[in-house]
């Protein structure tokens, strides 16, 4: 073989192999396209999937926003209405807070009126309550003093008859109407205006009564510590005397001495009860004479066994809770005779047919600063 044959048959050889190489390389590019295009078609099922699952929340995420977008249209409405609810209850509340002040000042001067009312009865409970002249006053202390009030060594005794004979006999004080002393149907006189007026009705009569009472009470207090009421009831023996000083020169006839121990706290009752000047049970106002001391509606029940004692005539009348009693419920005004009004040293108390209880103005003005207090409290917030 000649060198040519030769270099044709190397040619020969050398594409050969070239060709099994292409082929080889042509094989292995067919299996990594093969590999590519089933990686690309199983990131193109992964990529559908997940595209499917986005739209999917897309859509979920569209009907949100519509349904949030709905939510926020009917919250502005909402909002719009309270809106305008706060602006008239702003309005409002401007003008309950001016009307709130106003009743607050109403209520100021309210219980104003109320605690002078208080201070008026504290002020007319004893004889040192009486805007008169010196020498006036010098007198009615002198006449009670001296006439009507004996002392020893154990006991201090109160001639009630004798405070009766007083008023009558020697101050010439009558029972006179209202409408003659101040031109009114139903008015509570002062100790002052008792006196100017020369009388007034029961309720005045109690009233002065009781101051004068209080004050030889007090004369008491400088002497010893038992108190004795001595006091008269009616007698069928026409013999009895009930004599009404201690020097023996004024009596009454058929009537028989009455004692009645540590009686020291005098109030004046009002309800029905025996009138003298009419003979019979209607309204009238006398004197109850306590062994406790009564100063609130939680004490009216002391009031019970105080001894009753007509301020016009200084008879003894009875007992609190037997011969009169105290009215504790609506029901008791079916009694004959009963109590429903009670004026202390410091307050008129009386029972409420309508709220079926005891008042007084100590009460409504207790009352009074508690709605005071609450309305304060309700402007500051």
């Amino acid at each position: 073989m000649d060198r040519k044959d030769m270099l044709h048959w190397v040619f020969i050889a050398s594409l050969f192999v070239m060709v099994i190489i292409m082929f080889l390389q042509v094989e292995e590019l067919k299996e990594e396209l093969v590999q590519t295009h089933n990686r690309y078609i199983e990131y193109k099922e992964e990529a559908t999937k997940d595209i499917n699952s986005k739209e999917l929340e897309i859509e979920a995420l569209e009907e949100e926003k519509e349904e949030l977008q709905r939510s926020l249209s009917k919250k502005e409405k909402e909002f719009q209405a309270l809106k305008a609810r706060y602006e008239n209850l702003t309005e409002d509340y401007e003008g309950l807070q001016e009307e709130a002040s106003q009743i607050l000042r109403t209520i100021d001067d309210y219980r104003e009126e109320l605690n002078d009312s208080m201070e008026w009865f504290r002020t007319n409970a004893n004889l040192e309550g009486l805007n008169i002249s010196s020498k006036d006053r010098s007198r009615i202390e002198s006449l009670l003093k001296y006439r009507c009030i004996e002392k020893d060594r154990y006991r201090c005794t109160i001639n009630t008859g004798c405070i009766y004979l007083v008023n009558a006999q020697f101050l010439e004080f009558d029972y006179l109407n209202d409408t003659s002393t101040s031109f009114s149907e139903d008015k509570l006189q002062s100790l002052s205006e008792f006196v100017d007026n020369k009388g007034g009705d029961c309720e005045d009569f109690a009233l002065f009564y009781k101051a004068e009472l209080n004050f030889l009470l007090d004369e008491c207090k400088e002497s010893t510590s038992e108190y004795v009421l001595e006091s008269w009831r009616p007698a069928s023996d026409e013999n009895k005397r009930f004599w009404l000083d201690d020097s023996h020169q004024w009596f009454l006839r058929e009537a028989a001495r009455m004692l009645l121990v540590a009686h020291k706290y005098p109030y004046v009752v009002c309800g029905m009860i025996l009138d003298p000047v009419k003979d019979k049970i209607g309204g009238h106002c006398v004197i109850a004479a306590s062994k406790e001391k009564i100063e609130s509606i939680e004490d009216i029940e002391k009031l019970n066994g105080a001894a009753l004692i007509e301020p016009q005539n200084g008879r003894y009348l009875g007992d609190v809770g037997e011969d009169v009693m105290l009215i504790k419920k609506i029901d008791d005004f079916s009694y004959n005779s009963y109590i429903s009004q009670i004026i202390t040293d410091s307050d008129m108390l009386s029972f409420s047919k309508r709220r079926n209880q005891w008042e007084g103005f100590a009460l409504f003005s207790e009352e009074l600063e508690e709605v005071d207090n609450k309305l304060k409290a309700e402007i500051r917030e």
